[in-house]
């Protein structure tokens, strides 16, 4: 009789084990697959219909598994979301950016991380693919790009990358819209009486709009639209976004402030956050407070700033496209600036 109690409460405590490691968030699978395509330009791929899809015309296809995965690919958090993402961009082919070029420019990190390049099919002709990984806090990071071009006048460069060991999870759907890939072209040239006009997104507008939030109020770009985001430990959320980049974007997240100073918090999270500069001290609203700059990869900066209120620590993200800075940047600091606290 005591020999079975001992076994049941075994059986227990391992039933209590295995139910503890199945806590944490998990990756978004794919479910359904819909065509995205470019009637200027011709490109199309599958993207996942449940995912987060931003198609910017004549540019890009961007599909991100989910909002918490889409904001940890802007800074290429340590830990975090165990997320993926598809990425389609067009890029201009000229003297002054040739294919090669394109190759190099698509790689955002260590020369070692990368396979040596080889040569694919993609929609009839050949392409340059590449494979990359590393390990991170949470598993492993792992990519492959493939850059190929159908008129000599556009490339085509497509990114797989997923967080988190989850490679294998998405490996035969990834390879289903891989077979998909429409390649873009330039349009046929049009007779001198015949006018195409392309209109693109505009950067962020310098005429800003007020937003009211959870014990804050700011100042944001009026053709901006603001999202509701989650993440672990975060009780209010809201992404800033317009539609030109979704890699230029202001964020405020909202926590319960822990019982120690803002300094310590803010080193703290200064520690876990890659490229990360030393801390500054500055005021927010009349408040102490400290910030920090970093760049995510070549091409994306971003800053931080800490400021607690009544209780409450408040986290502003600023990310930026490094070729745009000037287009937003300097809107993107007098947004900051504008930040005013009610409890």
């Amino acid at each position: 009789m005591k020999n079975f109690i001992n076994s049941t409460i075994l059986l227990f405590s391992i039933i209590i084990l295995l139910n503890s490691c199945d806590r944490g968030p998990k990756p978004i699978e794919i479910t359904n697959l819909e065509v995205k395509m470019d009637e200027t330009r011709k490109f199309e791929l599958k993207v996942p219909s449940n995912w987060i899809n931003i198609v910017t015309p004549t540019k890009r296809i961007i599909s991100f598994s989910n909002k918490e995965s889409q904001n940890r690919f802007y800074k290429y958090d340590a830990t975090g979301f165990p997320g993926a993402k598809i990425d389609l961009q067009v890029m201009s082919l000229d003297s002054s950016n040739t294919f090669d070029m394109v190759i190099e420019k698509s790689k955002l990190f260590p020369a070692e991380y990368y396979s040596a390049p080889e040569k694919v099919n993609i929609d009839g002709v050949s392409a340059t693919k590449f494979t990359y990984t590393f390990e991170l806090e949470d598993g492993s990071f792992d990519g492959v790009t493939y850059i190929a071009t159908k008129d000599n006048e556009v490339a085509t460069v497509i990114n797989f990358e997923t967080f988190a060991n989850t490679n294998e999870l998405y490996k035969d759907k990834f390879d289903e819209i891989f077979k998909s890939i429409k390649l873009a072209v330039n349009p046929p040239k049009r007779t001198a009486d015949t006018t195409v006009q392309l209109v693109e997104a505009e950067p962020a507008s310098t005429t800003l709009k007020n937003f009211s939030g959870q014990g804050f109020n700011i100042q944001i770009p009026d053709n901006f639209r603001a999202e509701v985001t989650k993440a672990n430990g975060v009780i209010y959320s809201r992404n800033f976004t317009g539609d030109r980049r979704a890699d230029c974007n202001i964020r405020v997240d909202v926590r319960d402030a822990k019982s120690t100073t803002l300094k310590k918090i803010a080193e703290e999270n200064q520690s876990s956050i890659a490229g990360a500069s030393k801390l500054n001290s500055t005021k927010l609203g009349g408040k102490e407070a400290y910030f920090l700059n970093y760049s995510a990869n070549k091409d994306v900066k971003g800053r931080i700033f800490y400021v607690i209120n009544d209780n409450k620590l408040l986290q502003i993200s600023l990310t930026w496209f490094v070729g745009e800075e000037k287009d937003y940047l300097p809107t993107f600091e007098k947004s900051v600036n504008s930040i005013n606290f009610s409890k």
